[in-house]
């Protein structure tokens, strides 16, 4: 039994005493041709330059007159002729087969790819991939922004694209206040461009920061803030007091007596606070998150004051004050909370108390 190809494939088959060598032939030729294919591809060496120093690319060829180096595709030298930049670039010729390049005072624009190959045959004799060594960057247009805005459930994405070479990490981190307001870095663990949170929430608002560095300047550390805001429709709790008496629905009080309004909220921001009085629909005071700030309407009988939320600015209470000294002051107040989503209001009302 002998072995015969056909088609690429092993086959078995009895011969009497006869073998197709043309079909044996085919086979090997292929395999030849594939090996040729293989050896002749592209291998580039990568070398790593520092700006202002020098570098010398080997190559070695068996005709200098024929030979050339070209960066990106474009023709440099030429046999003996330096085409470009005759200062900085030189051909050896420390021997009669030298064709090595040499670059002094490297600059930026001299990363490429660098090809040294005989002009008549086309055949590359040396390939070379320069890359400039650099501490680790990122430029402003290549990381997610200052801030990010996703709402509740999305898929967020932040983003640092740094470079850096030779060998270039970049690591996330969270930047969170802790009860006195200082700032607080946690690393995450993660490392790479990218931060990706799933079905982010509410809780996941917070400031970002990535972080690169090189190992060829290690103490360069280059840093980007990213914001994540978080929008959500706005949560509120209403309550009133008076006399050490609270409740959310009907305030009881006499002539001369004060009542405080309290309207606690939730909120992405921006965001306004309202308090109106529902008799004569006009606004009393009012809190804007952008200028942190609440300002009474100066009506008589009326006072506002906000607290903000020291661990979550997000949080804020304003309080309205009501002197129930009219019959007018016996009213219906209401709390209206509104941002980028829309509103949110909710109404308490206060009472005379019957005289007994």
């Amino acid at each position: 039994m002998l072995y015969t190809f056909r088609e690429g494939r092993l086959n078995f088959k009895k011969m009497k005493g006869v073998v197709d060598l043309s079909s044996i032939f085919c086979y090997f030729l292929r395999i030849l041709i594939f090996f040729y294919l293989v050896d002749s591809e592209e291998v580039s060496v990568e070398k790593y330059y520092e700006e202002g120093k020098s570098i010398r690319l080997d190559c070695t060829v068996k005709n200098i007159n024929e030979a050339m180096w070209q960066k990106d595709g474009q023709i440099i030298t030429f046999g003996s002729i330096v085409i470009f930049d005759k200062r900085r670039i030189s051909v050896g010729s420390n021997w009669a087969t030298d064709y090595s390049l040499e670059i002094t005072q490297m600059l930026k624009k001299d990363k490429g790819n660098y090809t040294c190959k005989n002009r008549m045959s086309n055949n590359a004799d040396a390939y070379y991939n320069l890359k400039l060594k650099a501490g680790a960057s990122i430029e402003d247009n290549m990381f997610s922004g200052p801030e990010v805005r996703a709402m509740e459930n999305e898929t967020v994405i932040l983003w640092c694209n740094a470079s850096g070479y030779p060998v270039l990490s970049v690591s996330w981190y969270v930047i969170e206040e802790d009860s006195i307001q200082e700032e607080k870095m946690t690393g995450l663990g993660i490392n790479g461009n990218m931060l990706g949170i799933q079905r982010v929430s509410r809780s996941c608002a917070s400031k970002f920061q990535c972080q690169a560095v090189s190992t060829y300047k290690p103490e360069k550390i280059e840093k980007r803030n990213i914001t994540l805001i978080v929008d959500f429709f706005p949560e509120m709790s209403v309550i009133g007091f008076i006399n050490n008496k609270s409740s959310s629905n009907i305030l009881y009080g006499s002539t001369s007596e004060t009542v405080k309004l309290s309207c606690t909220v939730f909120s992405s921001e921006p965001f306004n606070i309202t308090w109106l009085s529902q008799r004569d629909k006009k606004e009393l005071g009012w809190y804007s998150s952008q200028s942190g700030k609440s300002e009474s309407a100066g009506i008589y009988g009326y006072s506002i004051k906000s607290n903000i939320n020291h661990n979550d600015r997000r949080i804020v209470e304003v309080v309205l004050t009501v002197l129930l000294d009219t019959n007018d002051s016996f009213s219906n107040y209401s709390c209206n909370a509104e941002n980028k989503l829309g509103p949110i209001l909710k109404t308490i009302e206060t009472r005379k108390k019957e005289s007994m």
